[in-house]
Formats: C-alpha cells, sequence, structure tokens
C-alpha cells in the first residue's frame, strides 16, 4: 500500500466513519423522539388506535389501495368505539352528533388541504363550494345555490328519488347477488343527472 492510499484510509477511518455512524445516531434519535411525541405529547394522543396509524399516514393509504378502508374502519370502531385516530394527525369518528360541529356552516374547522384536489382544474383556487376551504369564499358561493336546497326544492326532488330507489330495488331483487358498492354508485349517478338534467344517459334500468 502506497502512502497516498493510507492516507486516504485514514482520513475515511477518522473522519468518514465517525460522521456515517453519527448520522446514523442522529436519525435513529429522530424517529424515536418522533414516535414518542406522536404516542404520549401529541394533542391526539387521548384517543385510540392503532399503534402505526398513530405514526405515519402509510397505514390508512395502505388500507385505502388495498381496497380495506371501510371494513378495517368498521371492525376497528367496533373495537375502539365512535371516535379512534386513523393518522398522526386525523380522526375517524362515526357518530351521527358530530355532523353538526364539523360539517355545520356556523363551525370554525377549516376543510384540509385533501380537498384542493376536488377543484376543477387544480390551481387551488376555491371555485367550488365542496373544495372552498375559506369560509367567506364558501359563504358567497353557497348563497348561490341555496335556493336548489331549500325544503320546498327537496319536496320537488323526492318523487324523483324515490322512483330511483324502486329501480335500484328492482334490480337488487332481479339480480340476486350484485356488487352494493357499484349499484349505490350508479343510484348516486342516475339521481345526480335526472336532478341536473331531467334525464340520465346511464339508467339504472341497465345493467350500466
Amino acid at each position: 500500500m502506497d502512502q497516498a492510499t493510507a492516507l486516504l484510509a485514514w482520513v475515511e477511518y477518522i473522519f468518514l466513519k465517525p460522521l456515517h455512524y453519527s448520522s446514523l445516531q442522529a436519525l435513529a434519535a429522530s424517529l424515536v423522539w418522533y414516535a414518542v411525541y406522536q404516542r404520549y405529547f401529541h394533542p391526539l394522543r387521548k384517543f385510540p388506535g392503532p399503534f402505526f396509524a398513530s405514526l405515519t399516514v402509510f397505514w390508512r393509504l395502505s388500507n385505502i389501495l388495498t381496497f380495506r378502508q371501510s371494513r378495517n374502519d368498521h371492525a376497528l370502531h367496533k373495537k375502539y368505539g365512535p371516535v379512534f385516530r386513523d393518522g398522526p394527525n386525523s380522526l375517524s369518528i362515526a357518530d351521527p352528533r358530530a355532523l353538526e360541529p364539523i360539517y355545520g356552516t356556523k363551525n370554525e374547522l377549516n376543510k384540509t388541504p385533501w380537498y384542493l384536489i376536488m377543484d376543477p382544474d387544480n390551481t387551488g383556487e376555491d371555485y367550488s363550494v365542496f373544495s372552498s376551504r375559506k369560509a367567506e369564499q364558501h359563504k358567497r358561493l353557497r348563497k348561490r345555490i341555496a335556493g336548489a336546497y331549500s325544503m320546498s326544492s327537496v319536496r320537488v326532488y323526492e318523487p324523483v328519488i324515490d322512483r330511483n330507489i324502486n329501480d335500484l330495488l328492482a334490480r337488487m331483487k332481479e339480480l340476486k347477488t350484485l356488487d352494493v358498492s357499484v349499484w349505490v354508485h350508479y343510484f348516486a349517478m342516475d339521481s345526480s343527472m335526472l336532478l341536473c338534467f331531467t334525464r340520465s344517459p346511464v339508467t339504472s334500468e341497465t345493467s350500466h
């Protein structure tokens, strides 16, 4: 081994290895602290839930990608009750009493950035009532369509929805077995099209 090679080996041993180990130690310490914080100091620490759900969003993402979210959430609500922690910063709530405090128009809870994916042109602007995250903007947009959701308007819609329900039930009896989630999607599509355009190009009377 020549002197240059020996010198490089010495530099690597003296400087790089300690740096390498120090980096790993710092990373390990950070991960441990993150886990401790999420479990024992986070504002949602008092809510029960799966261990990994409190540490990473990938727990919920894996359920979504494997189409197990609805079944797992149902089972976990049976285990933990009406509220459980399903993410580092989120809760799954199955309690009708929470509808008004969370989704009511007078609450002070802001929508999460998740709703931005529903923007028509993905610019992040508040173009729709559903995706709007700003209270004043949401109020202005909601005012434009408030009449469509008045009690008198809803009464007019009821026969249309009832007819669609009867059509769906008839198809369910005829087919004996079917994928309920798919047919409920069809029902929602048909109802929306009929209410908006008075007719649906694809209806529950067909096999879609």
